[in-house]
């Protein structure tokens, strides 16, 4: 799993405060896929390609084409460090959340949309290792947001682990309640829902030259794949 990383847990919070700024991934840009594993023991290789959405350059449209099939996502940017993306069918979406003491800030985008909502966590849902790395502390936390409209909400979100990577949610706002799953890397919670969500995956370019190194978990999976990326254009 990714260690946490303070200059990604910064440009989120930039990404919250909606100031707008290019980024690498936001760009249409194609990526060679090098290697990808997955938790069983198989290998893939392919293409993954980005492209920015029309009313928001943080949010990006992502495409892979590889030798273990074809996926469409969408992703959130994290300036020139990297970006993580949801994969599925259908409805779906991601949140992701830079994990802080007390307060954890978010924000979310779906399929639907294409544009960056943002949501708070209250109180702490991990603990930081010996080896720099994060675990779930499960639990049910407060949650706080404004959707894209700027309207707001409030609710809870329980947070499960499940497995050796894994983590199961349910936010319960305003009556209603949503499915999701993810993971914890790089100092991040990232997390899809919806009913067409098929995945969660967290990339950070770790040269700041477009090589880079990809965690990913199947929607209710419980071990982390992995990728290795290099930009092509």
């Amino acid at each position: 799993m990714l260690r946490s990383c303070p200059h990604l847990k910064t440009l989120l919070l930039v990404c919250l405060l909606a100031c707008a700024h290019t980024t690498l991934f936001g760009q249409a840009r194609k990526f060679k896929l090098e290697k990808g594993s997955t938790p069983e023991g198989g290998t893939y290789t392919g293409t993954l390609t980005t492209k920015s959405s029309p009313d928001d350059e943080n949010v990006l449209y992502v495409q892979w084409q590889t030798t273990a099939g074809d996926y469409h996502g969408i992703g959130l940017g994290l300036g020139e460090l990297g970006f993580s993306t949801t994969y599925g069918e259908g409805y779906f979406g991601l949140a992701m959340y830079s994990l802080e003491p007390n307060q954890s800030n978010g924000v979310w985008t779906d399929s639907q949309e294409g544009t960056i909502a943002t949501e708070t966590i209250a109180g702490t849902p991990y603990k930081i290792n010996a080896d720099h790395s994060y675990s779930l502390v499960p639990g049910t936390y407060p949650v706080h947001g404004n959707n894209a409209d700027g309207s707001q909400y409030k609710g809870t979100l329980t947070l499960k682990s499940h497995g050796e990577d894994g983590i199961q949610a349910i936010w319960s706002t305003g009556g209603s309640s949503q499915a999701g799953s993810g993971f914890m890397a790089g100092g991040m919670l990232v997390l899809c829902f919806g009913s067409g969500a098929q995945g969660t995956a967290f990339y950070t370019d770790l040269t700041g030259k477009g090589s880079l190194l990809g965690v990913w978990l199947v929607n209710g999976g419980t071990t982390l794949g992995t990728e290795r990326l290099s930009l092509v254009e």
